[in-house]
This record gives C-alpha cells, sequence and structure tokens, in this order.
C-alpha cells in the first residue's frame, strides 16, 4: 500500500496522520470526510487505514491503537481490525462512530 505524503492529507485529518506515523504507525489512507468532492470521497467521515505487518499482531495492535487514541484525546473515534486471507493483509481502520 501506498503511504500519503504529509501534502496530500486532508487538513482535518492532518494532525492525528501525522502524531500517528510519529508513534510508528504506517498509516496508508485517510480523509476526513469534508475536503474532497462528495463524488471523490471512498468512504464517509474521517478514515485513518494503517498497515499491520502480521495478522498475528492484528488483535493487540488493535487494542494498542485504541489505548493511544484515548491517551493522544480521540477516543471518540472507533477502531475496526480486518484480515484478508487471500492476500494475508492486515488493517486497522480508524473512523468517526
Amino acid at each position: 500500500m501506498m503511504t500519503e505524503l504529509a501534502e496530500e492529507l486532508d487538513p482535518g485529518v492532518k494532525d492525528l496522520v501525522l502524531l500517528l506515523r510519529s508513534h510508528g504507525w504506517n498509516t496508508t489512507d485517510s480523509g476526513d470526510g469534508k475536503s474532497k468532492p462528495e463524488d471523490l470521497r471512498t468512504i464517509e467521515g474521517l478514515h485513518i487505514v494503517i498497515d499491520i505487518q502480521s495478522a498475528a499482531d492484528l488483535i493487540v495492535s488493535s487494542h494498542t491503537l485504541l489505548s493511544e487514541l484515548r491517551f493522544f484525546g480521540y477516543g471518540d473515534l472507533f477502531v475496526e481490525a480486518t484480515y484478508s486471507p487471500n492476500d494475508q493483509s492486515a488493517i486497522l481502520l480508524i473512523r468517526e462512530v
């Protein structure tokens, strides 16, 4: 997955994405749900996708991420963990509830 460049980040999510990256999270996609025109939005609302290297780490990583979000003051965000056996990819999705 391609990581977005800092200057390409939506303003409403940029600070959080950069904070997550500074703490070692590999963010690969994000959006604030309002900066792009509606027809260019693939996910409604704020979202951040994080690539997890090992599916075995998915559950622990999801709990760690949620704890860090709460610590940073983003406790109102929702964390989802997804694993695909087709390509053995594991991702975490942060989104608005």
